[in-house]
């Protein structure tokens, strides 16, 4: 008989295995066309495997034809460690199908990652066994993270390294920010840097959060020291491990080291010209305001729906009854969240960190409106895809509020609520993601 922590690991690795096996074989046959920007991603993964060196953003190799720009000139770590893979793969065989799943091997493991670092994160937070499953399967089994798994992108590993983070915050918090703690966070902050401007939000609250837990613990005595010393080893580690990009950026684009601007020149030189940032109408330069922007369109129907389940070029859309249930499950667990809070008054040992989760939360969805109001409307959940981790922690802190409401009955609740998320999923993958998207990578 196997006891029930055994019973427990068994379970875990399942739900592990499972999630890579759904997100292998849908990256085996996603079409490319049905992968947003996978091509301008793939060209600066395929350059680094063919001349042994990172482009620069310029490069007419990697330039695309209609934009004018390439993604070589803000952070593209995942493209690099997809080259490697690449690179590995290619000893075997040069197919160039076979290039394409290599490359989407990346953010295949990324997501399998999540799930992982999901029960690691519930371990330290979560009391119950209930919330450390239903957090690692609220984000391993919510569609659009499937679907962003199975190619080349920057999401997904943002979400992955958001994780890294959130991990890091609890693991230095209890080992009162230890220089292998510290460490740790700097590992993690330095893979969210090299990622997606839009997982930032992340790095901000770790500033934030290492103060605050330092400024809270009772055990260290001489804190502003400590704080100095033990937040120069994070601040260290980052600048080695990704200070590099950043200054490179800075030499090659005469100071601007983000690459931002850098960017939008280009595009303003090689676009064609209804593409060209100067020729885009946007909210902006019509005079409008941000507020028209979302009263006036489906900015934020389309974003909230496809943060969800939304496939292929947001043309892909599935049954509304599932965004109705997602909604339910997602306003339910906010109740009990606010209930919790209510019930304690504010007082938590983990109120920083919740703070510091609902920061990450709006942060990315502010970074979204803002762009598309003011550069390119884009009306796309995988945009506020690093908000994933703190929304889920909330929503599965919310459920174990309600457990305690329920008394012996939680368990049951609990088994309801991660079927009825399950049951979602599979309806989706069967009935849209199969039929829809398991075409075949060559298939136009």
């Amino acid at each position: 008989m196997l006891d029930k922590q055994r019973k427990q690991r068994l379970a875990q690795w399942l739900i592990i295995l499972t999630v890579f096996s759904i997100c292998f074989s849908l990256s085996c046959f996603l079409p490319i066309y049905k992968a947003p920007d996978e091509v301008m991603r793939y060209d600066v993964s395929a350059y680094i495997l063919e001349h042994h060196r990172l482009p620069a953003g310029s490069d007419e190799e990697i330039i695309n034809e209609l934009w004018g720009f390439s993604y070589a000139f803000t952070p593209y770590l995942p493209s690099i460690l997809a080259a490697g893979i690449m690179a590995i793969v290619s000893v075997f065989s040069s197919n160039a199908v076979v290039m394409v799943i290599a490359s989407r091997f990346v953010n295949v493991l990324a997501a399998t990652g999540c799930v992982w670092l999901g029960f690691k994160i519930g371990e330290k937070l979560f009391t119950k066994d209930e919330s450390r499953f239903l957090y690692s399967v609220f984000i391993g089994f919510l569609p659009q993270i499937v679907f962003l798994a199975a190619y080349l992108n920057n999401d997904t590993f943002a979400v992955f390294t958001s994780m890294l983070i959130l991990l890091g915050w609890l693991y230095g918090k209890e080992q009162h920010w230890s220089y292998k703690s510290c460490l740790f966070l700097g590992f993690a902050i330095s893979l969210c840097a090299l990622t997606y401007y839009n997982a930032y939000a992340w790095i901000v609250c770790s500033i934030l959060y290492y103060f605050g837990t330092v400024i809270q613990d009772k055990n260290i005595e001489n804190k502003r020291k400590y704080a100095i010393v033990h937040g120069s080893v994070i601040a260290l580690t980052v600048l080695v491990l990704a200070g590099w990009f950043f200054i490179r950026n800075a030499v090659l684009y005469d100071g601007d080291f983000l690459g931002v601007n850098a960017q939008k020149a280009c595009g303003e030189i090689y676009a064609v010209e209804a593409l060209k940032p100067s020729n885009r109408v946007t909210y902006a330069n019509e005079g409008k305001t941000i507020w028209n922007m979302l009263m006036e369109t489906e900015w934020i129907s389309y974003s909230v729906k496809s943060f969800f389940a939304c496939f292929g070029a947001l043309d892909i859309w599935v049954s509304a009854k599932y965004y109705i249930c997602y909604g339910v499950l997602m306003c339910v667990a906010g109740a009990g969240f606010v209930y919790g809070c209510l019930k304690r008054k504010g007082r938590s040992e983990n109120r920083l960190l919740y703070i510091c989760c609902a920061l990450c939360m709006v942060i990315p969805v502010i970074l979204s409106a803002y762009n598309s109001y003011s550069s390119d409307y884009q009306a796309q959940g995988r945009y506020l895809m690093p908000a994933l981790p703190a929304l889920m922690l909330c929503v599965a802190k919310g459920y174990q509020q309600i457990d305690d409401i329920l008394g012996k009955r939680r368990q049951y609740a609990a088994i309801a609520v991660c079927a009825l998320w399950l049951f979602c999923f599979i309806m989706i993958f069967v009935k849209v993601m199969m039929p829809q998207l398991y075409i075949g990578i060559n298939n136009i």
